[in-house]
């Protein structure tokens, strides 16, 4: 009969097999109410509503979010918790994140001047996951957050999440009367000089194949040291 020492020893070597070999679940996956909070924390003006068959300056229809407008540089928390599953840049959007939330609820924030997290990450509504600024098809626009959400793949609108002011006409004709256009000069160069690549490539990860031969390898030890322990 084996010792109690012998079988905890055992136990912790399937334990780590198992953790090789099954994802893990992600924290923030647990199902029922989570508490939401608007990505902006302080005062924010609200420069374009939600509406879905609104006709577009450029040609296009619909606005898919609400356009959150205050100070760039100003930071941009998650929504609540989930998992950041992209960091991108497109021609409107421009520095996009994008983050999966429980109950199948997906949040898009866009026109970041700066961005702080990476891929696979995980936030809460106390994450900064970027700055606001105007990148993308924003670009002669005051700062703003474009704010969108997704509930089963569907465009909602984000009001019914957090509160929303009405559309401010008067911000609109003339935003610098309410607002300062950066929040220091320092957030203004860190908006110049951010450059997405290089965000992307400062937590690199080595390539799939690289790691699944060092799994590999590590179930093989693991296995070996599980024989020893059962012979014994």
């Amino acid at each position: 009969m084996k010792s109690v020492a012998q079988q905890l020893d055992i136990e912790e070597l399937i334990s780590e097999i198992k953790g090789l070999i099954q994802p893990s679940s992600p924290k923030n996956s647990t199902e029922g109410p989570v508490q939401f909070k608007s990505p902006i924390h302080g005062d924010w003006k609200n420069l374009g509503d939600f509406n879905l068959s609104m006709k577009r300056h450029h040609g296009g229809t619909g606005h898919s979010g609400v356009d959150m407008s205050t100070s760039g540089g100003s930071p941009v928390y998650s929504m609540g918790p989930g998992t950041v599953t992209s960091v991108g840049e497109n021609n409107s959007g421009g520095n996009t994140v994008g983050v999966q939330h429980p109950n199948n609820i997906w949040t898009y924030y866009a026109h970041l001047a700066t961005i702080t997290v990476q891929e696979g990450d995980q936030v809460d509504s106390e994450t900064v996951i970027g700055t606001v600024g105007n990148s993308g098809n924003a670009r002669s626009s005051w700062p703003h957050l474009h704010f969108g959400v997704k509930v089963n793949g569907s465009w909602v609108n984000p009001s019914r999440f957090f509160s929303i002011p009405p559309y401010d006409q008067d911000f609109a004709k003339n935003p610098q009367k309410f607002q300062s256009r950066w929040v220091s000069d320092q957030a203004k160069d860190d908006a110049k000089s951010f450059n997405l690549a290089q965000h992307k490539g400062m937590n690199s990860t080595p390539t799939s194949l690289a790691e699944e031969v060092r799994s590999i390898d590590t179930i093989l030890k693991l296995a070996a040291n599980f024989e020893k322990l059962a012979n014994d």
